[in-house]
């Protein structure tokens, strides 16, 4: 059948209008969207690390926090009732202690004797101070061992108030490389527990 050539020309311009591609604008428009696309992947990508950041270092303080308190107060609560005086202007606090409270300190044969707290430089860090506690045994002195670092220089201060009752302050570092000055200072209050009860048994001869 033969094809008329006014037909066969009308079609050029539809094959020819199908191999054109995409135009200069909707490369650039389509790049313009890849690039939002990724601008937008990277910035949830730093927000979400700055978050986990924050998270960790939280964490990290929350610990430092924890194991203090606990374990000041715990030694200020079981040491004799005029066995806890401070020295350089409640920088050091020394505790003395009648048995063996803590045997992971002093072998089985052996009895603590005393205890000193006060703030010293990080062995592993030359910028942190660390909460520092020395151990006496019967048979010797330890010496300084660090128990947890984090805190701020000269913030451990030691305040007796009276009756056994014990005030501890200390600051723990900011810590965001964009915090360097920021800190949290933190106060709790812990009670002797010879004073306590030598405390009662004289109000209830008081009473009678």
């Amino acid at each position: 059948m033969k094809v008329s050539s006014h037909l066969a020309n009308s079609e050029l311009p539809i094959r020819s209008r199908q191999q054109c591609g995409f135009t200069l604008i909707e490369l650039m428009v389509s790049l313009l969207i890849g690039l939002m696309i990724m601008l937008g992947a990277s910035q949830l990508f730093i927000v979400s690390r700055q978050s986990f950041e924050q998270v960790e270092v939280l964490g990290i303080k929350q610990g430092a926090l924890s194991f203090t308190t606990d374990v000041l107060a715990s030694d200020i609560r079981n040491a004799e009732r005029d066995g806890i005086e401070t020295k350089d202007d409640g920088d050091i606090l020394i505790l003395d202690f009648s048995g063996n409270q803590d045997v992971s300190l002093c072998s089985d044969e052996d009895e603590l004797v005393r205890k000193y707290y006060r703030l010293g430089e990080s062995p592993e860090n030359s910028g942190e101070y660390s909460l520092l506690v020395n151990v006496v045994c019967e048979s010797g002195e330890i010496g300084y061992q660090p128990l947890v670092a984090g805190f701020v220089e000269n913030s451990l201060d030691f305040d007796g108030m009276g009756n056994g009752l014990w005030r501890v302050t200390f600051k723990i570092n900011g810590s965001s490389a964009d915090a360097e000055d920021e800190t949290d200072g933190i106060v709790f209050l812990a009670m002797n527990r010879a004073a306590a009860i030598k405390r009662i048994d004289e109000e209830d001869e008081d009473d009678d």
